[in-house]
């Protein structure tokens, strides 16, 4: 059966994930690279101090025995026991357009100008040797040019604002070099705690710089809605702006659009939409920023949705960026936290909301039951497995309880087309499947994060599905991930590879509670 499913997605498969680039490349050798956040990783006997892996690629693929590991020692970044959480969020572009690409690394829980969790991001430099240590830029609301301080008003002493809480990187103003949009759980007053707010950094010869830097929020000129509080029935209360962020080009234009989560309502039933603020020659423009709902105005009765993340893709190949969100704890089939996707196309005049289609394990044509707790949609990813131009789609359901384990988690694979997203021949990977290392077992959460690039430079695009909850030796919740191989038949389960902290680093082991593979670098 596994092997007509292959086939069927072989000639049906059809979609493009990133935005003008496949995969990361530091080292410019030609071979893409994985990038892994341990937030949780424990340093000197210090926990959850925070660390990130370089692994990277080759002619045989993902290199063991020479993984980069980099630590906040090695960036200037002190004291451990003060400062934690490094590597809870990435992401990668060349900033300064030299063909390395860097790395940007938030640690939204770091002390700044004595201000907790007001937030840190620290830009990495590609080079050939790898991430360079060297020549760190450090970014904060305490930086020069940066708008607004480390501060907050709902406490004297602490900050809580978690600069860096999400980041994404692209080039929004279309001159080849990639700029960082970096989120904020911004407040403005004390009536409008957690509000929230983007900043933009924009790249340049010398890298990231302040120079046209941009904040935006709720209040700007030209960005719909306003500060205030909202009665969500569900006790979402903030509008968090920038709760979660993408970037793709929707229009076909060249230049990337910046699409931020909101917890905004859009009418009486509808809550959570994303704004898209159209790429422009100066960064950005907030003179026509579109809203749409994550149900496509359908008059959905409000449901509580968690917190939905945002990707893109030009799913239909057309040349245009289509939007969907991830919707992890909406119910599906009447089972709370089963999750869904919701997917919209892109125009040459943005994203289409009346085109909405909303996909879950509780129609009749996917593969496998909508599960109470399944998490579908927690990650998505898509990558040109078998090589035909047409790349294909992974969403990762980290609370799939598979063999009678709980939260075990599996990553549901389809095809896409004219339809957004195809479920013709779909189907799903455990890890029961036959070539698969390792075996299904409670809270291993295979699929929370999920990562795409041809690491073996044989034209196939492969898969990396991280498993943070696995136990490795004595390293209860140690992690693991998972690297499935593209081929001409799509991705080759047999030839999977099993990678653990102790097939990476000779410096360091697993430990209980690492969750290698909690973050990787998009």
């Amino acid at each position: 059966m596994r092997a007509i499913r292959f086939v069927l997605a072989f000639v049906v498969g059809f979609v493009a994930w990133h935005d003008a680039r496949a995969g990361i490349d530091v080292n410019g050798d030609s071979f893409d690279d994985v990038v892994v956040g341990m937030p949780s990783e424990s340093v000197d006997g210090e926990p959850n101090v925070g660390a990130i892996l370089v692994i990277p690629g080759s002619g045989t693929g993902l290199k063991q025995g020479s993984a980069q590991w980099i630590t906040p020692k090695d960036v200037g970044i002190g004291p451990l026991d003060v400062q934690k959480g490094f590597g809870e969020r990435l992401a990668a572009g060349d900033f300064d357009g030299d063909g390395f690409d860097d790395v940007a690394i938030g640690c939204p829980a770091y002390s700044v100008a004595g201000k907790k969790k007001a937030g840190l991001v620290v830009v990495l430099r590609g080079g050939p040797s790898g991430l360079r240590t060297s020549g760190v830029k450090k970014w904060s609301q305490a930086s020069p040019g940066i708008a607004d301080k480390p501060d907050s008003e709902e406490s004297p002493k602490d900050s809580l604002e978690n600069f860096g809480r999400d980041l994404v990187a692209a080039d929004f103003d279309g001159d080849g070099r990639s700029d960082l949009a970096i989120g904020v759980a911004e407040s403005f007053t004390p009536f409008h705690e957690k509000s929230g707010a983007v900043h933009m950094l924009f790249g340049s010869k010398k890298g990231l710089r302040s120079a046209r830097s941009r904040f935006l929020h709720f209040g700007v000129k030209g960005v719909p809605g306003s500060l205030g509080v909202y009665d969500d029935p569900n006790g979402a209360d903030w509008t968090r702006f920038g709760t979660s962020l993408a970037a793709t080009d929707v229009d076909g234009d060249g230049r990337s659009e910046l699409v931020v989560g909101t917890k905004m309502p859009y009418d009486a039933d509808t809550f959570d939409c994303a704004l898209v603020f159209k790429g422009a020659k100066k960064g950005i423009d907030t003179a026509s920023v579109q809203v749409v709902p994550y149900d496509g105005d359908a008059s959905s009765v409000h449901e509580s949705l968690g917190t939905p993340n945002l990707f893109v893709a030009d799913l239909d190949a057309d040349g245009f960026g289509d939007l969907v969100f991830g919707c992890p704890e909406q119910s599906a089939a009447d089972e709370l936290g089963a999750g869904t996707i919701h997917v919209f196309r892109g125009t040459a005049a943005g994203i289409d909301p009346t085109t909405h289609v909303q996909i879950d394990r509780g129609l009749v044509a996917v593969d496998g039951l909508a599960v109470q707790g399944a998490q579908f949609g927690r990650a998505c990813v898509t990558g040109d497995f078998d090589g035909d131009g047409v790349p294909e789609f992974a969403v990762g359901a980290p609370g799939d309880p598979i063999a009678m384990h709980p939260s075990s988690g599996s990553v549901h694979h389809f095809s896409t087309g004219p339809a957004l997203v195809s479920t013709t021949g779909d189907f799903t990977i455990t890890q029961e499947d036959p070539g698969i290392g390792g075996m299904a077992f409670d809270v291993e959460q295979f699929g929370l994060q999920l990562a795409t690039g041809d690491y073996d430079g044989d034209g196939f695009e492969d898969l990396v599905i991280a498993v943070p909850g696995e136990n490795v030796g004595g390293g209860a919740y140690a992690g693991v991930a998972h690297v499935i191989y593209g081929s001409a038949m799509g991705l080759d389960l047999a030839g999977s590879q099993l990678l653990s902290q102790i097939d990476l680093l000779a410096s360091d082991g697993p430990e209980p509670g690492d969750r290698f593979g909690a973050v990787l670098a998009r």
